[in-house]
């Protein structure tokens, strides 16, 4: 299990490398695809120029598999008192988090932020389909469940953070390599409450 983990936060990494790093000919591409060589499905648009530090990414399955358990809970809890949360960030690619610094929108710089060791995320609630990013009522009262479960929570600190939620952990211990245990029991969601709630998008 460590393993895979650890495969799939180097697999994010490599994609943002490579997408930053190297040119796919498309050209070459297409023109195979038009003459029949290739699934003529695999035709393709030029793509825009992505920067790694405006690339958000908010897959679920690149978080620690000990924080992952905690955070479904939190999206289970929070589902009981009438609360959607829906995922704004997870990993965060060492230029974003520089960017975010520069700008005054994170306190640390690339390398200390718990983002990029899969111990932390973002996620905004969400009451009959529209955001409550900024209904602090709201916004305590996921906290409060979220520590509850053994989490740090942003809406704690002078920099106020409500919708950061981060595994307890030592950043150092995270800098020099050592991460948490991977627990025994994986709390895994079923199909339907995954894409009902922990993929959602639909809000306003």
């Amino acid at each position: 299990m460590r393993k895979k983990y650890i495969t799939t936060i180097l697999l994010v990494t490599t994609l943002v490398s490579t997408a930053n790093n190297k040119k796919i000919d498309l050209h070459a591409l297409n023109d195979s695809s038009k003459k029949g060589m290739i699934n003529s499905n695999l035709i393709l648009e030029e793509p825009k120029v992505v920067c790694p530090e405006d690339i958000v990414i908010r897959d679920f399955h690149v978080l620690h598999p000990a924080f992952r358990n905690k955070v479904v809970l939190l999206f289970i809890e929070a589902k009981k008192q009438g609360i959607d949360l829906v995922i704004s960030e997870t990993y965060r690619t060492p230029e974003r988090q520089n960017m975010l610094y520069n700008k005054k929108l994170t306190k640390v710089k690339s390398g200390k932020s718990k983002h990029q060791y899969g111990l932390a995320i973002d996620l905004i609630p969400v009451i009959n389909n529209k955001s409550q990013a900024n209904n602090d009522e709201v916004l305590k009262r996921v906290g409060i469940i979220g520590e509850k479960l053994g989490l740090k929570w942003g809406g704690r600190w002078k920099f106020y953070d409500p919708v950061h939620f981060e595994y307890k952990w030592n950043i150092n211990d995270a800098l020099s390599g050592r991460l948490p245990e991977i627990p025994d029991t994986l709390i895994i969601p079923d199909t339907d409450f995954f894409y009902k709630n922990i993929k959602r998008t639909n809000i306003e």
